[in-house]
Protein backbone atom coordinates (compact mmCIF):
# COMPACT_ATOMS: atom_id res chain seq x y z
CA UNK A 1 0.00 0.00 0.00
CA UNK A 2 1.61 3.11 -1.08
CA UNK A 3 0.61 6.51 0.83
CA UNK A 4 1.29 10.38 -0.77
CA UNK A 5 3.21 12.06 1.56
CA UNK A 6 1.22 15.01 0.92
CA UNK A 7 -2.00 13.44 1.95
CA UNK A 8 -0.26 11.99 5.38
CA UNK A 9 -3.65 13.27 7.04
CA UNK A 10 -5.55 10.17 5.49
CA UNK A 11 -3.00 7.54 7.71
CA UNK A 12 -4.87 5.79 10.41
CA UNK A 13 -4.54 7.33 13.72
CA UNK A 14 -2.11 4.82 14.70
CA UNK A 15 0.26 5.69 11.38
CA UNK A 16 0.24 9.18 12.00
CA UNK A 17 0.72 9.09 16.04
CA UNK A 18 4.50 6.58 14.64
CA UNK A 19 4.94 9.21 12.28
CA UNK A 20 4.78 12.29 14.62
CA UNK A 21 7.47 9.80 17.36
CA UNK A 22 9.82 9.48 14.82
CA UNK A 23 9.64 12.64 13.58
CA UNK A 24 9.92 13.87 17.41
CA UNK A 25 13.10 11.33 17.96
CA UNK A 26 14.48 12.87 15.03
CA UNK A 27 14.05 16.39 16.14
CA UNK A 28 15.25 15.68 19.59
CA UNK A 29 18.64 13.32 18.15
CA UNK A 30 19.31 16.44 15.95
CA UNK A 31 18.95 18.95 18.64
CA UNK A 32 21.00 16.84 21.17
CA UNK A 33 23.89 16.52 18.71
CA UNK A 34 23.58 20.44 18.34
CA UNK A 35 23.35 21.42 21.15
CA UNK A 36 23.74 19.45 24.29
CA UNK A 37 26.78 16.96 22.96
CA UNK A 38 28.79 20.49 22.32
CA UNK A 39 28.00 21.89 25.61
CA UNK A 40 29.15 18.72 26.69
CA UNK A 41 32.72 19.27 25.05
CA UNK A 42 32.86 23.08 26.05
CA UNK A 43 31.80 21.65 29.91
CA UNK A 44 34.77 19.31 29.38
CA UNK A 45 37.32 21.99 27.78
CA UNK A 46 36.32 24.24 30.49
CA UNK A 47 36.45 21.50 33.49
CA UNK A 48 40.29 20.82 32.08
CA UNK A 49 40.95 24.80 32.34
CA UNK A 50 39.90 24.83 35.72
CA UNK A 51 42.18 21.71 36.71
CA UNK A 52 45.07 24.02 34.70
CA UNK A 53 44.31 26.43 36.38
CA UNK A 54 44.89 24.98 39.74
CA UNK A 55 47.67 23.44 39.22
CA UNK A 56 49.01 26.88 38.55
CA UNK A 57 47.53 28.42 41.80
CA UNK A 58 48.77 25.51 43.48
CA UNK A 59 53.02 25.76 41.90
CA UNK A 60 52.51 29.67 42.57
CA UNK A 61 51.70 29.14 45.98
CA UNK A 62 54.21 26.74 46.02
CA UNK A 63 56.69 29.21 44.93
CA UNK A 64 55.78 31.95 47.17
CA UNK A 65 56.64 29.45 50.25
CA UNK A 66 59.73 28.94 49.32
CA UNK A 67 60.93 32.46 48.73
CA UNK A 68 59.31 33.47 52.15
CA UNK A 69 61.57 30.31 53.44
CA UNK A 70 64.68 31.75 51.58
CA UNK A 71 64.03 35.81 52.44
CA UNK A 72 64.19 34.39 56.64
CA UNK A 73 67.15 32.40 55.96
CA UNK A 74 69.00 35.57 54.14
CA UNK A 75 70.14 37.10 57.45
CA UNK A 76 71.79 33.87 58.61
CA UNK A 77 73.32 33.65 55.26
CA UNK A 78 74.89 36.72 55.29
CA UNK A 79 75.99 36.26 58.85
CA UNK A 80 77.77 33.03 57.60
CA UNK A 81 79.32 34.93 54.10
CA UNK A 82 80.45 37.68 56.37
CA UNK A 83 82.29 34.88 59.08
CA UNK A 84 83.58 33.13 55.60
CA UNK A 85 84.93 36.03 54.19
CA UNK A 86 86.37 36.76 57.69
CA UNK A 87 88.09 33.61 57.23
CA UNK A 88 89.99 34.28 54.04
CA UNK A 89 93.88 35.45 54.43
CA UNK A 90 94.33 39.04 53.26
CA UNK A 91 97.28 39.68 50.70
CA UNK A 92 98.71 41.59 53.65
CA UNK A 93 98.31 39.16 56.13
CA UNK A 94 99.85 36.15 54.05
CA UNK A 95 103.42 35.90 55.22
CA UNK A 96 102.23 35.99 58.96
CA UNK A 97 100.21 33.17 57.85
CA UNK A 98 103.33 30.98 56.37
CA UNK A 99 105.42 32.15 59.36
CA UNK A 100 102.50 30.41 61.45
CA UNK A 101 102.59 27.52 59.53
CA UNK A 102 106.54 26.87 59.58
CA UNK A 103 106.06 27.22 63.89
CA UNK A 104 103.67 24.62 63.95
CA UNK A 105 106.01 22.60 61.81
CA UNK A 106 108.68 23.36 64.38
CA UNK A 107 106.26 22.72 67.37
CA UNK A 108 106.26 19.34 66.15
CA UNK A 109 109.82 18.75 65.32
CA UNK A 110 109.35 18.67 61.33
CA UNK A 111 111.82 18.72 59.27
CA UNK A 112 111.05 20.92 55.69
CA UNK A 113 113.24 19.93 52.99
CA UNK A 114 110.57 22.25 50.75
CA UNK A 115 108.17 24.69 51.39
CA UNK A 116 107.81 26.99 48.61
CA UNK A 117 104.43 28.92 47.74
CA UNK A 118 103.61 28.55 43.88
CA UNK A 119 101.60 30.76 41.43
CA UNK A 120 98.20 32.55 42.56
CA UNK A 121 95.32 30.82 41.25
CA UNK A 122 91.79 33.24 40.70
CA UNK A 123 88.70 32.04 41.51
CA UNK A 124 86.02 34.53 41.53
CA UNK A 125 86.05 36.52 44.74
CA UNK A 126 89.13 34.64 46.42
CA UNK A 127 92.56 33.59 45.21
CA UNK A 128 93.98 29.89 46.08
CA UNK A 129 97.29 30.12 46.77
CA UNK A 130 99.04 26.57 46.62
CA UNK A 131 101.93 25.56 48.98
CA UNK A 132 104.09 22.52 47.74
CA UNK A 133 105.86 21.27 51.06
CA UNK A 134 108.23 18.24 51.34
CA UNK A 135 108.91 17.24 55.07
CA UNK A 136 110.01 14.34 57.39
CA UNK A 137 109.15 13.65 61.04
CA UNK A 138 107.16 10.54 62.68
CA UNK A 139 103.76 9.50 61.68
CA UNK A 140 102.61 11.27 64.79
CA UNK A 141 104.49 14.25 64.83
CA UNK A 142 103.36 14.74 60.74
CA UNK A 143 99.65 13.98 61.73
CA UNK A 144 98.70 16.28 64.70
CA UNK A 145 101.07 19.64 62.43
CA UNK A 146 98.38 18.02 59.49
CA UNK A 147 95.52 18.27 61.88
CA UNK A 148 97.25 21.68 63.21
CA UNK A 149 97.15 23.19 60.00
CA UNK A 150 93.54 22.23 58.75
CA UNK A 151 92.17 23.65 62.07
CA UNK A 152 93.56 27.12 61.43
CA UNK A 153 91.02 30.09 62.09
CA UNK A 154 92.01 30.75 58.01
CA UNK A 155 91.12 28.60 55.09
CA UNK A 156 93.62 26.23 54.90
CA UNK A 157 92.78 23.11 53.11
CA UNK A 158 94.87 20.51 53.28
CA UNK A 159 95.41 18.84 49.51
CA UNK A 160 96.78 16.08 48.02
CA UNK A 161 99.78 14.26 49.90
CA UNK A 162 101.72 10.72 49.98
CA UNK A 163 103.44 9.32 52.77
CA UNK A 164 106.56 6.92 52.97
CA UNK A 165 108.89 5.10 55.52
CA UNK A 166 111.57 7.44 55.94
CA UNK A 167 114.08 4.60 56.59
CA UNK A 168 117.40 4.71 57.07
CA UNK A 169 120.55 4.23 54.30
CA UNK A 170 121.46 1.18 55.73
CA UNK A 171 118.14 -0.13 54.93
CA UNK A 172 117.38 0.78 51.29
CA UNK A 173 115.32 -2.55 50.63
CA UNK A 174 111.36 -2.66 50.70
CA UNK A 175 110.54 -0.68 53.71
CA UNK A 176 106.49 -2.05 53.75
CA UNK A 177 108.41 -4.46 55.37
CA UNK A 178 109.30 -2.21 58.48
CA UNK A 179 107.35 -1.99 61.15
CA UNK A 180 104.80 0.59 60.94
CA UNK A 181 104.11 2.80 64.59
CA UNK A 182 103.14 6.28 65.53
CA UNK A 183 106.96 6.92 66.39
CA UNK A 184 108.16 5.52 62.89
CA UNK A 185 109.98 8.12 60.72
CA UNK A 186 108.13 9.59 57.61
CA UNK A 187 108.75 11.52 54.58
CA UNK A 188 105.47 13.21 53.57
CA UNK A 189 105.03 15.24 50.35
CA UNK A 190 101.34 17.35 50.53
CA UNK A 191 100.16 20.70 48.84
CA UNK A 192 98.53 23.35 51.22
CA UNK A 193 95.85 25.69 49.68
CA UNK A 194 95.54 29.01 51.28
CA UNK A 195 92.40 30.61 50.59
CA UNK A 196 93.13 34.50 50.09
CA UNK A 197 90.67 37.42 49.54
CA UNK A 198 90.81 39.29 46.09
CA UNK A 199 89.09 42.60 47.28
Amino acid sequence: MKYDINKLYELPLIGQLLLLVLFAVFVIGAGYQLTIAGLGTELHTGYQQEVDLFKEYSSTIDQQIELKHHYLKLPELKKLLSQSENELITQSGFTALLNDILKLGAANSIKFQLFEPKEKIKQGKFTVVPIMIMMSSTYDHTATFMSQVANLTKVVKVGDFTMSVDAPESQTGNTSLLPLTIETPMKTQLTLEVYESSL
